[in-house]
């Protein structure tokens, strides 16, 4: 009898545009970091019937993740992903996602290269008057990078509140001039 080995690899990889729709200008086009003890808790009990909730409900924006000098040289944070504890450094604004939102939505599509990759796509817009933006700045133009609207970090959020992913990123003003539209992907791949 022939032995075949079973063992099957997973592996996840985030990545995230931000574009600012006003000026066609991609912000941010970077991979982000996977909250491992969160991601599997969250995939193990989908598979396991597991009543817990855990399936993707919102995204999170914060303005903590960096920090910048007198001198103008930005330091950053390493993302909060080594424990199940993990959170944004300081959230100040979160998007509710749902498959008939089509400024907060979030579907899955395969790759239609590999039948073994399924992407989890999530996009959001921030809008020139979007209500929970109220209290932005006019212009982008902010000499203060620790306002509630200049964002440096973003996560998914499960409906249990925890973290999947972190990205800390350079510090990105969302003002009232500006429409950014923020395309979040995370790809799974089965097999080798």
């Amino acid at each position: 009898m022939k032995t075949v080995n079973e063992q099957g690899i997973i592996s996840l990889r985030g990545h995230v545009v931000i574009r600012d729709v006003t000026s066609g200008e991609i912000i941010l086009d970077k991979h982000n970091d996977i909250n491992n003890a969160n991601m599997i808790a969250s995939i193990v009990g989908s598979l396991s019937g597991d009543t817990t909730p855990r399936k993707i409900t919102h995204l999170a924006f914060g303005n903590a993740g960096s920090s910048i000098t007198n001198s103008g040289a930005i330091n950053y944070k390493a993302p909060n992903t080594d424990n199940a504890n993990g959170t944004l450094y300081n959230e100040t604004l979160r998007r509710e996602l749902s498959p008939s939102d089509e400024d907060n939505k979030i579907s899955t599509a395969p790759d239609i290269n590999d039948s073994n990759t399924q992407d989890i796509l999530i996009e959001v817009t921030l809008g020139y008057g979007d209500s929970d933006l109220s209290g932005q700045s006019v212009l982008d133009n902010s000499t203060n990078f620790t306002g509630d609207f200049i964002f440096d970090e973003i996560g998914i959020v499960n409906e249990q509140g925890e973290f999947l992913t972190h990205i800390v990123f350079h510090p990105i003003e969302k003002s009232t001039n500006r429409k950014l539209v923020i395309e979040y992907t995370v790809r799974i791949k089965v097999g080798s």
